[in-house]
């Protein structure tokens, strides 16, 4: 498909409110309007689970951009969308980790190629323990470097944790 044609699909779907399509990549042209870099040096890859606030807030739940992957703070929902965990601090930390692994595979990236985490946290002095002993049980040996921070509200009414990442899939086992 060319630029033209891309662009005129994406305007087409956000003219009719629908999500860009999942799995869309960007060519090097492309990459460079979005400024990403010098033409062929990046690729940038749009990743959704196609949950309807994908389409609501107009964002990625990752994308992969050169050998760099952004992934959106993950939440606790199945592959349905239905929240899972309510008051449930840990379950709903091992589900957005979960998540987590599922947006990794769709790169064909690995836990140990992920270099930062970002952690929001409701009640963080009541889950600071937990939030530290899942991160930690998650990654093994491995540490990246992560930011952990106490907010006052997620996105929706029972969550009580976020989970965003950065992997570079040019990191070796």
């Amino acid at each position: 498909m060319s630029l033209v044609s891309r662009r005129s699909v994406a305007k087409a779907a956000a003219a009719a409110g629908a999500a860009a399509p999942v799995g869309w990549v960007l060519g090097a042209q492309e990459a460079q309007a979005a400024g990403e870099g010098a033409a062929g040096t990046a690729r940038a890859e749009a990743f959704g689970f196609g949950m309807p606030w994908e389409s609501l807030y107009g964002y990625s739940q990752a994308m992969r951009v050169g050998d760099t992957l952004y992934v959106s703070g993950q939440l606790s929902h199945d592959q349905d969308g239905n929240f899972v965990g309510v008051d449930d601090f840990e379950l709903q930390v091992r589900t957005a980790l979960g998540n987590l692994d599922v947006v990794l595979r769709h790169f064909g990236a690995r836990r140990d190629q992920i270099v930062e985490t970002t952690v929001l946290v409701r009640n963080l002095r009541d889950n600071f323990d937990a939030t530290a002993r899942l991160h930690a049980e998650y990654f093994g040996r491995h540490r990246p470097t992560s930011t952990v921070m106490g907010v006052s509200d997620l996105a929706l009414p029972d969550q009580l944790v976020e989970i965003g990442a950065v992997a570079r899939l040019d990191v070796k086992a």
